[in-house]
């Protein structure tokens, strides 16, 4: 029978683990293992719980998700028809009228004023999706400005109506 708590009074941070069990050795824990002995013992023991400790932080760090800095979202439109023409709203990202086959291109800047870079994630959602093309990350550093160009592209098989939808851009700390 394996005995698991064992009765010692040393308990150095090596000899804890092997008595909660999480790691198996073959000779006693009584005896020192034969490369480390005497005041070393302790120093590695140190060694390998601060490197236990380490991993486990960066486990975390990597599991937890990074905390939004900023959000926007701005409703997007554009309307594929037989004949061009353009709308002016500063309040949404309009396309105006697109004929097929045709693109239209609208630009949204963004400074970092933070002293810190960032990274800036945009996403599409509703029917204007499937006509949209746009750089998914965009990465500033550290008081940089970047212009994000976003274009509508009609292809030849699309029908005739208004697509609309949402874009977010959502900034976090790279």
């Amino acid at each position: 029978m394996k005995k698991i708590f064992y009765t010692e009074h040393k308990t150095t941070f090596f000899r804890l683990w092997i008595k909660l069990g999480f790691i198996s050795v073959s000779q006693s824990p009584n005896k020192p293992h034969l490369s480390r002995c005497g005041k070393t013992q302790g120093l590695y023991d140190f060694i390998f719980g601060f490197s236990l400790i380490l991993l486990l932080i960066s486990a975390i760090a990597l599991v937890l998700p990074a905390k939004k800095i900023q959000e926007e979202k701005i409703y997007a439109k554009v309307n594929v028809t037989d004949s061009g023409g353009f709308d002016l709203n500063n309040t949404a990202l309009t396309f105006g009228n697109v004929q097929r086959l045709g693109t239209s291109t609208r630009s949204i800047s963004f400074e970092n004023k933070n002293n810190f870079p960032v990274a800036v994630y945009a996403s599409a959602e509703g029917d204007i999706k499937e006509l949209l093309d746009f750089e998914k990350v965009t990465k500033l550093n550290s008081k940089e400005k970047k212009t994000i160009a976003l274009s509508v592209l009609a292809s030849e098989d699309i029908e005739e109506r208004v697509y609309s939808g949402n874009v977010t851009f959502s900034m976090f700390r790279d």
